[in-house]
């Protein structure tokens, strides 16, 4: 059993691992209670099964708030400059048209969930290369 975490990539592949069940976890948190967090002038949300990004143009204190109920950005009007499924980049303002606009970008729990898994399978499971025996 010590020969099997020999090695970094095994050790890589575990910590991988332990971030997917992280993931998973906001995701499943995501589905039922809406988070946002802010820091400085970057927004990070959670919410119905994505993770969102929002750079605005106002600094603010830090803050965290957590809601049961799903209302998410659902005041401002964004733009969606490039969209694929549920990953997305755009561009919003608020109900204010003068305002400066604000950048967006959303992602899908899902997608970094199995990327992160299926990479760690690739790390773990992969077999070593034998080191060349000295002469």
């Amino acid at each position: 059993m010590h020969t099997f975490y020999h090695g970094w990539r095994r050790k890589a592949g575990i910590v991988t691992l332990m971030m997917a069940c992280a993931f998973l976890v906001g995701w499943v948190r995501s589905l039922l209670v809406s988070d946002i967090l802010c820091v400085d002038r970057h927004v990070f949300g959670s919410n119905s099964g994505v993770l969102s990004w929002v750079l605005c143009q106002d600094e603010s204190n830090g803050y965290y708030t957590s809601k049961p109920d799903p209302e998410f950005l659902t005041s401002l009007k964004i733009e969606w400059s490039l969209g694929w499924g549920n990953f997305r980049i755009g561009e919003g303002r608020n109900a204010n048209p003068t305002a400066n606009a604000i950048k967006f970008a959303f992602a899908p729990y899902w997608s970094m969930t199995l990327l992160l898994t299926l990479l760690s399978a690739y790390l773990i499971l992969w077999k070593p290369r034998k080191r060349p025996s000295p002469n």
